[in-house]
């Protein structure tokens, strides 16, 4: 993972996320794992196996969607806007990070859905490698032979 700012374009924002430093990034990827590995081991489980997981099913999908929000609380997003928010621009505003409260505010006030999409472009931007490793996971079982 390089620590190269990267554009992010939602919606009519554009924001310049670059990559956490490596202890707060740990610290912020096991956070995310205490909180939301639970909801996800959860969710292979009922699944059965990992092609069926694969597999877009809109109920499940919207099982797992609700499992995941359940599993979080304001504390945790609290921590997650403010560390993603220290190495995030608002490229519109200049140099200012969004960290600061009154500026998260302005920008993401009744746009409950582009703070979520920031927040899931700021997991790819810090944890891309992971996620690779995870599409590589998810092409051998799509190649392999089926029993």
């Amino acid at each position: 993972m390089t620590a190269t700012p990267q554009t992010i374009q939602i919606e009519d924002l554009s924001f310049e996320i670059t990559p956490l430093p490596f202890k707060t990034s740990r610290r912020v990827f096991l956070l995310l794992g205490r909180t939301i590995g639970p909801a996800l081991v959860d969710i292979l489980s009922q699944a059965g196996s990992i092609e069926a997981l694969l597999q877009v099913n809109p109920r499940q999908l919207g099982r797992a969607l609700d499992a995941l929000l359940a599993s979080l609380d304001d504390a945790t997003v609290d921590v997650l806007f403010l560390e993603f928010g220290k190495y995030t621009t608002l490229l519109e505003d200049g140099a200012s990070p969004i960290f600061h409260e009154p500026v998260q505010e302005r920008v993401f006030r009744g746009r409950v859905l582009i703070s979520l999409q920031y927040l899931k472009a700021c997991v790819e931007v810090n944890y891309a490698d992971f996620f690779s490793a995870g599409a590589s996971l998810r092409a051998a079982v799509q190649d392999a032979p089926k029993a």
